[in-house]
């Protein structure tokens, strides 16, 4: 397989962002709160999560045939400016790479977990069947925070934290242990959600697969991940053959997007998380940037004999 080619078209972005400065962000609170390393994580520290934060090996490792792409990324990487987390996973092979997986914050990618723990409700018969479909939709589709907060207080028969604990367990049941829901959305950022790319990475393959919750769950989270109106981002530079369905995250110093991709030559979940960034064209291009060098590493022309 050849190695990926670059196709930085940063003015093209300009045509293909579907999420302007001037739009409703769809993430939490505008302050300027830092996204450094938090000192009071809420967290359920493990022996899993310690190694995740403390190993580079086994956190850069990419499976056998990705090692090419790993050093590419890796190399992008080394010029962007604040903290970056890179998950990609072949769906067909289940061949992976990880570059710096670690608790990030979460800002909108934290609905995720939420939208998951609103269709397991559903299933256990906790919240009533057709009643939430629309507030679910609304939330990952649109980012809206509204049907977010709603869906949280649903979660808990009225009480805020105890439907965040639901998204807790519904996270830690799916084995995502560095994703923790601690506040609502446009809550003060005195406290933080975090996930990291793995986690976000789990959750869509488990989408992929059926196995969100349901198959009949999964199909909807699909349908609506692909409805999703934020396009700036790892869908920005694709081919028209690329069918994307995806979810962003963004605050003023949080500029990530996590997708299920699919291709030509396979299909393959990419997330790619920032923290201590300035959000907005350049961070854009930049996650449309590594996003292509996937695609292009995945569908290279083989190499055929003379």
């Amino acid at each position: 397989m050849k190695k990926p080619y670059f196709c930085a078209v940063a003015v093209l972005l300009s045509f293909l962002c579907g999420c302007g400065f001037g739009q409703f962000r769809a993430g939490d609170s505008p302050s300027g709160a830092s996204t450094a390393a938090p000192t009071s994580v809420r967290l359920e520290t493990s022996a899993e999560t310690a190694q995740t934060q403390t190993s580079a090996t086994a956190d850069n490792r990419a499976a056998d045939g990705l090692e090419a792409l790993q050093e590419a990324l890796q190399a992008q990487l080394s010029g962007f400016t604040g903290q970056w987390s890179v998950y990609v996973k072949r769906l067909d092979t289940g061949q992976s790479l990880c570059l710096s997986d670690s608790p990030m914050v979460a800002a909108s990618l934290i609905k995720l977990f939420v939208a998951g723990a609103a269709f397991q409700a559903i299933a256990d018969g906790t919240l009533p069947a057709g009643v939430y479909d629309a507030p679910i939709r609304a939330m990952i589709s649109a980012s809206d925070n509204a049907s977010c907060n709603a869906l949280i207080d649903a979660l808990g028969s009225g009480n805020a934290a105890a439907g965040m604990e639901a998204v807790n367990r519904f996270a830690e049941d799916l084995g995502c242990r560095n994703t923790r829901l601690n506040r609502k959305m446009l809550a003060s950022r005195q406290v933080e959600n975090y996930t990291s790319a793995a986690d976000c990475g789990q959750l869509l393959e488990a989408v992929y697969s059926g196995r969100f919750v349901s198959p009949q769950a999964s199909e909807a989270m699909l349908e609506y991940l692909r409805e999703q109106t934020v396009r700036c981002k790892i869908p920005a530079l694709l081919p028209e053959d690329a069918v994307t369905g995806s979810k962003a995250g963004d605050l003023d110093d949080v500029d990530s997007d996590v997708a299920i991709v699919c291709t030509p030559a396979c299909d393959y979940v990419l997330c790619i998380l920032s923290n201590g960034v300035s959000y907005g064209q350049t961070t854009h291009t930049q996650i449309a940037e590594l996003s292509r060098m996937v695609y292009d590493f995945f569908n290279a022309p083989s190499e055929t004999p003379e």
